[in-house]
C-alpha cells in the first residue's frame, strides 16, 4: 500500500510540474531586417537586396524554417527528425539542396556578458552578448540576443550539436526563442539586426519542414 501511495504522489507531482511549464511556441514569427553601416560609402540598397528587409520564422518542436523575402535564398530548414545537426538551404535559382553540418564549424563562445533590457512586442526581454570565435578563420563575431525569460521557451535542448555561430551554447544559455538578434563582425563594415514585428501562435504542418528527397543534394 505504501508503494502505491508513493507512486501516486510521484505521478501527481510530475503532472503538476508539467502543467506549470509554459506551453512551447508553435507558429510563425516575422522579423524585420535593419542594416547599420559602419562604412557610410557602402550602398545600403544593394545590401538590402542581399539580406532582404523581412523574413518569417516557422517553429514547431525544435524544427524551424527561415523564409526571407525577395532574396536569393528561398528557405533554410532544420529538422531534428532528419538530423540533429544538418541545416538545409534552398535557393530560388537552383533545385539543389545545400546541406551544412552545424556541428563541424570550429566556432566557440569565448565570452558572455549581460546587456540592456528591451521590450519587444510588449514582451520584456533580457539581452546577452556572446563573443563567438572561429579558430580557423580567426574571425570574431559578436551576437547580441534579446530573449524573454518567461515565454517562448524551448521545451528541450534541440540545438546541442549546433557548434556553428555558437548556436548550441546560446540556445542552452537563453533557453528561449530570440525576439531580436544583432550580428556584428570586426571584418564586416556593417551590423545586421533582426527584430520581431509579429508573433502568430498557430498550428504549423510538419510538411513545412519536409524536403523533396528527389532533388539533388550538395554537401
Amino acid at each position: 500500500m505504501r508503494k502505491i501511495v508513493i507512486s501516486a504522489l510521484f505521478l501527481i507531482a510530475n503532472a503538476a510540474h508539467a502543467q506549470s511549464l509554459p506551453r512551447e511556441f508553435e507558429g510563425v514569427i516575422t522579423y524585420k531586417t535593419t542594416i547599420v553601416l559602419k562604412d557610410k560609402s557602402l550602398n545600403l540598397d544593394k545590401l538590402y537586396e542581399m539580406f532582404g528587409k523581412e523574413r518569417q520564422y516557422f517553429f514547431k518542436a525544435g524544427k524551424y524554417k527561415w523564409v526571407p523575402k525577395a532574396v536569393k535564398l528561398e528557405y533554410e530548414i532544420f529538422n531534428p527528425v532528419l538530423s540533429p545537426s544538418l541545416i538545409i538551404d534552398k535557393y530560388h535559382s537552383t533545385d539543389t539542396l545545400y546541406y551544412r553540418d552545424a556541428k563541424k564549424d570550429p566556432d566557440t563562445v569565448q565570452n558572455v556578458y549581460e546587456g540592456a533590457s528591451k521590450t519587444i512586442l510588449n514582451i520584456p526581454c533580457h539581452s546577452s552578448v556572446f563573443t563567438v570565435y572561429n579558430t580557423v578563420s580567426k574571425d570574431e563575431i559578436r551576437r547580441t540576443i534579446y530573449y524573454p525569460s518567461d515565454s517562448l521557451q524551448y521545451a528541450r535542448p534541440y540545438y546541442d550539436q549546433h557548434v556553428a555561430m555558437g548556436q548550441g551554447f546560446i540556445a542552452r544559455y537563453t533557453k528561449a526563442l530570440p525576439l531580436r538578434m544583432e550580428l556584428d563582425m570586426k571584418t564586416v563594415p556593417f551590423t545586421i539586426i533582426y527584430e520581431a514585428t509579429k508573433i502568430e501562435w498557430k498550428p504549423v504542418s510538419d510538411s513545412e519542414f519536409a524536403v523533396n528527397e528527389r532533388l539533388p543534394v550538395r554537401k
